[in-house]
């Protein structure tokens, strides 16, 4: 998928910016924002064609990475940083 190289090479030449630097350049900025269009339009024609329920498997691939990847100590760390719940947050409307 050529849309995925493109995104990547968004970042390619600018491995040496920290996130703020990158985040406050409008050109980079709107070129991701472009490209992530780019590979979520081929995803979603993707998921049409495969008949594959796009919410369900970012739900089930959450919950396997919360698994993997855990490690905050309490319940409630857990809960509110946790992909799956951004991932609800975000489905609800709600900001994160």
């Amino acid at each position: 998928m050529i849309e995925a190289s493109e995104l990547l090479e968004c970042f390619l030449w600018h491995d040496n910016l920290d996130a703020e630097d990158f985040a406050n350049d409008k050109k980079l900025v709107d070129n991701v924002e472009e490209e992530l269009a780019d590979v979520v339009i081929y995803c979603l024609g993707m998921t049409s064609t495969l008949d594959v329920d796009l919410e369900e498997a970012v739900e089930r691939k959450l919950a396997a990475n919360e698994q993997r990847f855990d490690e905050t100590p309490s319940f409630e760390q857990r809960l509110t940083r946790s992909p799956r719940h951004r991932w609800n947050r975000r489905m609800a409307g709600e900001a994160t």
